[in-house]
């Protein structure tokens, strides 16, 4: 199996095959710069070849899925992970797994530090562990084996880590400005710049060969002559750069065009970094539908399922700021002969330079324009209070389209990877983790907010929310003794499993044993649902909320009666509907009666005393 990941070995240097999605990316294991410094000639020759045959075993090792084979990625991520174990070894003289103690393998995991030298996060502990556990494992496959079973350990107890923390969406209000702010950015400097990168493109292609001196006096002679134009200047002030010169000026705008690009696909598509780094020129594509309308969609390469090809359907605004970056980079994708629909040059230049490399964006790269543009467009105390990150932004759109319409949940599950024919031609089949983890979330504290609603209402009416109001009494609810009462009420509620399919015209406090709808586990029956079947339904309930859509419903059913050229079936039947649209009202007006005469006792109660 080694064979199909590591498709070349020399002495020095492993050559890892990559997917479609890494296509012209270099993955190299370099055994030259493995180890650290120091030791005798043997010790470093024994610990490399132990090294080595300790990769190929891992890579060897039989996967958890039948003919998985492992990603160049993941042996990267293993190489990462053991060149740290061997530096750490370096540092206290040891030159072999099988020195290794319970006391050594402790003391390095208690060690491991995170980012800015803080705690290691419970993940990246859980990774080195891993790695440890395999070298046990595969120790017949390797010489100087470690002789430890790190599983043994009681590593919980002995290693404090920081609290694990995962990506979450970012709040509404700021996600809408971010891209409130890049179609803005895009539609305002978008066009200017990318007719000014074509410029300077043809300029400096006929300075090809020259002295970087008169390279560079060309460029400030082109961007001096600019600086009176109305377009640089609404540039210079966007940037809040009136005092810079005008080459750093043009810098700036163009890797702020690319984060507000970047800022934009990545809400309002909801693509992973990788994904959106791989796109081609020529990703927008569209397809006419059945009913003669024409959709937009964005070809690309999935970053899971080994590099397929995805399909994900898109918005005109995305459209709008795809064509904005093939306009961008159009001149030096031409004179580079790439494909790549975002460009970066080596050193940060801006695209100016025919002379210098010029490649795919990378992530990282993709991470800076994104912080660069939020830090641009936000207020500093909201930017401290938030993460700006691809993950960050792939939940926040997730969450968009989750609190908006639930009925796009299997829409949404599709477009983020799974079968789905509008979507991805039925290439994918499976769940998302972290949507149904979110989904999950978001609908538990929907069901909160709507059960406050109902044990907070002045007024209740219909058979469930009699039930409400006598529940509530008993337990105290309605005196409003404090939120703790409440909250704990509502956490039993969800816990013991109730349902609550909100309307137009009321609740459905669902128990498929009462619906009148014929409802089944799953909940109750949308096709059956209606306000004369929930009318008289025992999970039924109406609050004060819902007064007025009753009151004009009653309204519209007299006024009909009122005619006089109507048949006597068609009377009947709204009779009926009157009828049951009164008895709701008087439910209502009882329920008020009552909670008044309520009021009016405990306040002459209270006068007594």
């Amino acid at each position: 199996m080694s064979a199909s990941v590591i498709h070349k070995k020399t002495g020095t240097i492993w050559y890892l095959s990559t997917n479609e999605l890494l296509a012209g990316e270099n993955h190299l294991v370099r055994w030259d710069s493995f180890l650290p410094q120091g030791g005798t000639k043997h010790q470093r020759a024994y610990l490399l070849k132990s090294s080595k045959q300790l990769l190929g075993a891992m890579i060897d090792a039989p996967r958890t899925v039948a003919g998985c084979v492992v990603a160049s990625g993941t042996v990267l991520n293993w190489v990462h992970l053991l060149k740290r174990l061997v530096r750490w070894m370096n540092r206290i003289d040891l030159w072999r797994f099988s020195q290794l103690t319970s006391a050594h393998l402790t003391e390095y995991l208690r060690n491991i530090k995170g980012r800015g030298d803080l705690r290691s996060s419970r993940s990246s502990l859980n990774a080195h562990v891993r790695l440890l556990s395999q070298m046990w494992i595969l120790r017949g496959a390797y010489i100087a084996s470690i002789r430890v079973n790190v599983d043994a350990l009681e590593i919980d107890c002995l290693i404090d880590t920081r609290p694990r923390g995962s990506w979450k969406a970012i709040d509404e209000a700021t996600a809408l400005a971010l891209i409130k702010e890049s179609l803005q950015w895009i539609r305002g400097h978008g066009e200017y710049l990318c007719s000014l990168g074509a410029r300077l493109w043809e300029m400096n292609r006929g300075l090809v060969g020259q002295k970087r001196a008169r390279k560079n006096c060309m460029r400030t002679s082109l961007l001096v002559a600019e600086e009176t134009s109305a377009q640089f200047l609404a540039l210079r002030s966007r940037l809040r750069m009136d005092h810079c010169d005008s080459t750093s000026v043009v810098a700036s705008g163009f890797r702020a065009l690319e984060g507000a690009c970047i800022v934009a696909v990545l809400f309002l598509v909801g693509v992973r970094n990788r994904e959106l780094t791989r796109l081609d020129a020529g990703c927008l594509t569209e397809r006419l539908q059945a009913d003669g309308s024409v959709s937009l969609l964005l070809e690309g390469i999935a970053a899971k399922d080994d590099g397929r090809p995805r399909t994900w359907a898109v918005t005109k605004e995305v459209g709008e700021v795809v064509r904005c970056l093939e306009d961008l980079h159009a001149v030096g994708r031409m004179r580079k002969g790439t494909k790549a629909l975002i460009l970066q040059q080596r050193n940060g230049h801006f695209p100016a330079d025919p002379a210098r490399k010029v490649g795919r964006i990378t992530p990282a790269v993709l991470a800076k324009r994104l912080a660069l543009f939020a830090e641009l467009t936000l207020d500093p105390q909201a930017l401290g209070k938030v993460r700006i990150h691809a993950h960050a932004a792939r939940k926040t759109f997730a969450r968009f389209v989750v609190m908006r319409d639930k009925r796009s949940l299997e829409s949404l599950a599709h477009h983020f990877g799974h079968t789905h024919k509008a979507v991805t031609d039925g290439y994918y089949v499976g769940s998302d983790i972290e949507l149904a983890k979110l989904l999950s979330i978001e609908g538990r504290r929907d069901l909160a907010d709507g059960l406050t609603k109902l044990l907070t209402s002045p007024f209740l009416g219909g058979k469930a929310g009699e039930s409400i109001m006598r529940m509530r009494t008993d337990r105290g609810v309605s005196s409003f003794r404090g939120r703790k009462a409440l909250s704990t009420l509502v956490e039993k509620l969800i816990s013991d499993g109730v349902q609550l399919a909100p309307c137009d015209w009321g609740y459905c406090v669902y128990s498929q044993s009462l619906a009148a709808c014929q409802g089944d586990a799953n909940g109750p029956n949308e096709r059956n649902r209606s306000p004369e079947i929930c009318g008289g339904c025992s999970n039924f309930a109406v609050t004060d909320q819902h007064r007025l859509w009753w009151e004009s419903r009653y309204k519209r059913e007299a006024d009909f009666l009122a005619r006089g050229n109507i048949s006597a079936q068609t009377r009947q039947l709204v009779s009926t509907r009157l009828e049951g649209t009164a008895r709701v009202l008087r439910n209502l007006a009882r329920s008020h009666r009552a909670m008044t005469d309520d009021t009016e006792v405990k306040e002459s109660n209270e006068a007594e005393r």
